[in-house]
């Protein structure tokens, strides 16, 4: 069992896509990180297992492939998509694992637990993760609080705006004096997942065939987080337009976000309402055929070696951004490992998607620009509100430690507000150090101040009224 903490025990949970973060409150740090998968078998292996979750899981795989084994046979999930759980299942293998094999402190912990929950949740969605806690682990008392007003809390603010980005979703969170505005909440399906996709599809043809493999993404992930970066605005102008091939779809930005502030076009409306009604499997072919173009474009280019002045703007935003010359990877494939080169253009394209989404990865109306998201969530507030929560940016996630990010995501902030529509908002983007934890850290601090002893839950009064999920959610 682990050691009791003098401030107390509760444990933060931070779930998001990609990981399950878990660790004692009052501490900076989340004591694990657990990747959030279950590989099963129809086979036991020689300890009678027939699963693996967590870090054990990977390790499976990878090992798998050092064999050379076939991994055909294997069933990979990922329990939570969109930040949202999908399998309860696997979710509650792998809150075992959490509690039992990381936290130490069996499965039926006598413990506080802090659970900081995605944006936009339903309220049956809350019960039933209640239901999971309090039923499967026994937990005593619960407290679930919006990840991004723990963002926000992180860097010591209690009104402002979060932009909270995990995996394959990303989220705008206006919070005023501690409390998040669910009216203008809004998400896009941009992340993580998305920059990993295409740089999948792009060393899938221009150096390793297996990159598209289920069992290869946390391997491409781990690329993704060491090798991309962001470059400035005025860099950015010049690669799109001659690398992609078209100039980056500024009018059809300009209409989306006009259109939201001035309703009455009724053109505008028109093509909106056409595109909502297309087939979900058109969108997600003419997804793939942009990718499968975007990748071809990435081959042909790097055939003929930049010859068309890419190299030396990308070569001086890495000097800026204080970037190695080249990037090379070792993958765990092979007894000794191989080792490969990711291309900048490549670097540079994958993660352009989260800015310019219309150029890289098509006109798609559930992607929206990560600064477009912060513009638009800001202008759904009341308008005194909107200074305030403008010049109290906070950026959360893995993504923002992205070299690069910040500064870009700030200038692009800039340029709608000042450029495109002319507004007398001020920016800021509040710096901060170690972005990535900083839902948990702020579930961590709010979990120690006597707030959280008057918001948190007890399993009986759960079970007394189920609706205590949403009456205490914060």
């Amino acid at each position: 069992m682990a050691a009791k903490k003098d401030h107390g025990d509760t444990i933060v949970l931070d779930i998001c896509t990609e990981y399950v973060k878990a660790g004692w409150a009052g501490e900076d740090t989340p004591l694990c990180r657990v990747p959030a998968i279950m590989v099963s078998s129809a086979n036991e292996d020689e300890k009678g297992q027939s699963f693996m979750v967590g870090h054990k899981a990977l390790e499976w795989l990878v090992s798998r492939h050092k064999e050379g084994k076939d991994t055909d046979d294997l069933k990979i999930v990922y329990p939570i998509k969109e930040g949202r759980v999908e399998d309860w299942e696997a979710m509650t293998e792998l809150l075992r694992n959490v509690f039992v094999n990381e936290m130490k402190v069996g499965s039926h912990p006598n413990c506080t637990v802090m659970l900081t929950d995605t944006p936009m949740t339903t309220e049956e969605y809350r019960i039933q993760f209640c239901r999971v806690l309090f039923s499967e682990f026994r937990i005593p008392s619960l407290c679930i609080a919006n990840r991004g007003t723990m963002a926000l809390f992180d860097s010591g603010r209690s009104t402002g705006v979060a932009l909270v980005s995990a995996g394959d979703i990303s989220h705008a969170v206006p919070v005023y004096k501690g409390f998040c505005l669910p009216h203008a909440t809004i998400c896009s399906k941009l992340g993580g997942k998305s920059v990993t996709e295409i740089l999948k599809e792009g060393l899938k043809r221009l150096e390793i065939k297996e990159a598209s493999l289920p069992a290869w993404e946390p391997i491409m992930e781990d690329v993704r987080e060491k090798a991309c970066f962001t470059v400035q605005m005025k860099a950015k102008k010049s690669l799109l337009e001659k690398f992609v091939g078209h100039k980056e779809d500024e009018r059809f930005r300009h209409i989306q976000l006009e259109t939201f502030l001035n309703p009455t076009k009724l053109e505008v409306k028109v093509d909106q309402r056409v595109k909502k009604n297309e087939a979900q499997k058109e969108v997600k072919k003419r997804h793939k055929r942009h990718l499968e173009k975007l990748s071809l474009t990435l081959v042909k280019e790097s055939k003929n070696k930049m010859k068309r002045g890419f190299e030396s703007v990308l070569q001086g935003e890495k000097k800026r951004l204080n970037l190695d010359d080249s990037m090379l990877y070792e993958l765990p494939k092979g007894a000794d490992g191989e080792i490969i080169s990711v291309c900048d253009l490549l670097r540079y394209v994958s993660s352009e998607a989260l800015f310019s989404p219309h150029s890289i990865v098509g006109n798609e109306e559930s992607m929206l620009g990560l600064q477009d998201l912060l513009f638009k969530s800001i202008k759904m507030c009341d308008t005194y509100l909107q200074p305030l929560l403008s010049s109290n940016i906070v950026a959360a996630g893995e993504l923002v430690e992205m070299p690069g990010f910040a500064q870009r995501l700030e200038e692009e902030l800039y340029h709608l507000v000042d450029e495109m529509f002319r507004d007398k908002l001020q920016v800021s983007l509040i710096p901060a150090l170690r972005r990535r934890d900083a839902c948990w850290r702020g579930g961590s601090m709010f979990a120690t101040i006597p707030t959280f002893s008057n918001i948190k839950f007890s399993r009986e009064s759960f079970q007394e009224d189920e609706k205590m999920a949403s009456k205490r959610y914060f």
